[in-house]
């Protein structure tokens, strides 16, 4: 049987995974299914039978066991469900992110915070960044950044005055336009001791990594589009290799700006 008749088949009735959840948790007769289920006492034979037939479910004497094959279906199922909650329930952020949405764990939204901008509202991304970096303390700070913005820079100063070690990674054009727009904030950032300037071939996610705190910018030709400011372990971790694939191929700056 082709992969995609099983899948059709469990996703065809809500009943089919309630039943293998109710396995999963214990052995149970089918008559324990009826009673702690909707579930009338032919749909519960019914895809029993089914579930046999796959070798999803095996009978133990009167009971129904969830194999490794169904627990291993189930899982899977529940983790595409899963994604398909969190990416359309964040399309904007998804979306600008680009490539570098494709390895973004699921995980990485849990408990996080995502702002997106609005015709109502088209600066809540950057207004969120700018008041949380005035709440965050960190003895590092690693950045990339795809555009120039005087709120950035006026939200990140105190970072540079108080000794934060920073490293910040940006790509030609925005290192141009930082030198022709806001001269005084860049000379003044690269004459710190506790800041280094990187530039790469090409910048499209805007990442700010702190000691716990990480942000993640996406980004379209209008701006900020949607930011995800979290703490969890799979977001840092992702950050992280993010920002080390981007440093290694991005050279320092040297001299004055």
């Amino acid at each position: 049987m082709p992969p995609r008749e099983h899948v059709e088949f469990l996703a065809g009735s809500p009943n089919r995974v309630a039943l293998l959840r109710l396995l999963r948790d214990d052995p149970r007769r089918p008559s324990s299914l009826t009673d702690e289920g909707p579930f009338s006492r032919s749909t519960v034979h019914r895809n029993l039978d089914g579930f046999v037939g796959r070798d999803w479910v095996r009978k133990d004497g009167p009971r129904y066991v969830l194999t490794t094959v169904g627990r291993r279906v189930l899982d899977k199922y529940e983790s595409l469900l899963d994604t398909v909650d969190v990416v359309h329930g964040h399309r904007p952020l998804f979306t600008h992110l680009g490539e570098a949405a494709t390895d973004l764990p699921v995980a990485a939204v849990d408990d996080a915070t995502v702002v997106t901008a609005s015709a109502g509202n088209p600066h809540a991304p950057l207004s969120h960044y700018a008041d949380a970096l005035a709440e965050i303390d960190s003895e590092r700070f690693l950045g990339i950044s795809p555009i120039v913005s005087g709120v950035f820079n006026e939200a990140s100063r105190r970072f540079v005055a108080s000794g934060t070690e920073m490293e910040l990674v940006v790509d030609a054009a925005t290192l141009e336009t930082a030198r022709s727009e806001c001269p005084d904030a860049l000379a003044r950032a690269r004459r710190a001791e506790n800041f280094s300037l990187f530039v790469a071939d090409a910048v499209s996610v805007g990442l700010a990594l702190f000691d716990r705190r990480v942000f993640v910018g996406a980004y379209d030709d209008g701006g900020l589009r949607a930011l995800l400011d979290g703490e969890n372990r799979p977001l840092r971790e992702w950050a992280r290799d993010h920002y080390e694939s981007v440093r290694a191929d991005a050279e320092p700056v040297d001299g004055e700006a």
